[in-house]
């Protein structure tokens, strides 16, 4: 049974049935931001064993070293994200080593493809070590806004200098890769702000969240890397600076009963909109 609601003045197709995705009205029905679904993605990706085992404090498998395993893994598991920030917590001393392997396990967990540039997997641990040579410069860095301007933060350390495609010799910038790697941080860490994770998928569905949440039209493009760019670096960052104020825009406009937090808003949209 169905019933159409209004919340956070939009409308809303909810229906009872528990594993049925409440729904925009006049949207493409696309998936509403609602706790019940919030709720009922997350049960669901918590059973994927892929995602159960980066959530949790999963340790490197016997014989993973990153010296010789961070580019070539060898079938050996290379810890989880957690594991990582874990340790760097629990362990001064091996900061730099734990830095390494977060870029490494966020990379793998999340194919952000860095492994695609020559080492590029080391080369962004070096850059992260060397804006944050401790755990508190890095705590100190990922407290501050995001601004496109500031070319001293630390995503903007991240993206400056292209890393060097092994295919062409072309310059790439991982703007996805950067912007997981603070919020994984941020969110291990415990530091304010959050970071919205870049995905292709959610930035394409943002403008029409937008427009069903905050009444604005926003172009199809708006919130899209232009790989055209003459300037990539500065390209990114700008995007980057517009989707995230979008989905701040968005979770604010969002009554309290079905608050979200930036991942829970970017699950809904991702796994919503496979089924579409």
């Amino acid at each position: 049974m169905t019933e159409e609601i209004m919340s956070s003045n939009v409308k809303i197709i909810r229906d009872s049935n528990p594993y049925v995705m409440d729904k925009l009205v006049d949207y493409n029905n696309i998936a509403a931001l609602t706790r019940k679904n919030a709720d009922f993605i997350e049960a669901i990706i918590r059973l994927d064993s892929n995602y159960k085992k980066e959530s949790e404090n999963k340790e490197p498998d016997n014989g993973f070293d990153l010296e010789k395993h961070s580019s070539k893994a060898e079938g050996l598991y290379c810890g989880s994200t957690k594991y990582w920030f874990e340790e760097m917590k629990n362990d001064s001393s091996k900061y730099q080593d734990c830095i390494w392997g977060a870029v490494v396990s966020i990379d793998r967990s999340n194919s952000t493809h860095l492994e695609t540039t020559l080492n590029g997997r080391y080369e962004m641990a070096k850059r992260i070590f060397e804006k944050c040579p401790n755990l508190e410069s890095l705590k100190s860095e990922l407290s501050k806004e995001f601004f496109s301007r500031d070319d001293d933060h630390l995503i903007a350390v991240m993206l400056k200098e292209g890393l060097k495609s092994i295919k062409d010799d072309t310059d790439m910038y991982y703007l996805s890769f950067a912007s997981k790697f603070c919020s994984c941080a941020a969110e291990c860490l415990g530091t304010n702000p959050k970071y919205s994770k870049y995905d292709g998928v959610v930035s394409a569905a943002l403008p029409e969240y937008y427009k069903a949440y905050c009444g604005e039209d926003k172009k199809k493009c708006e919130f899209k890397v232009n790989y055209n760019a003459s300037d990539k670096y500065r390209n990114r960052l700008k995007v980057y600076e517009e989707d995230s104020n979008a989905i701040s825009e968005i979770l604010e406009s969002i009554d309290e009963d079905n608050t979200l937090t930036r991942d829970e808003f970017d699950h809904i949209i991702w796994y919503g909109m496979k089924g579409n």
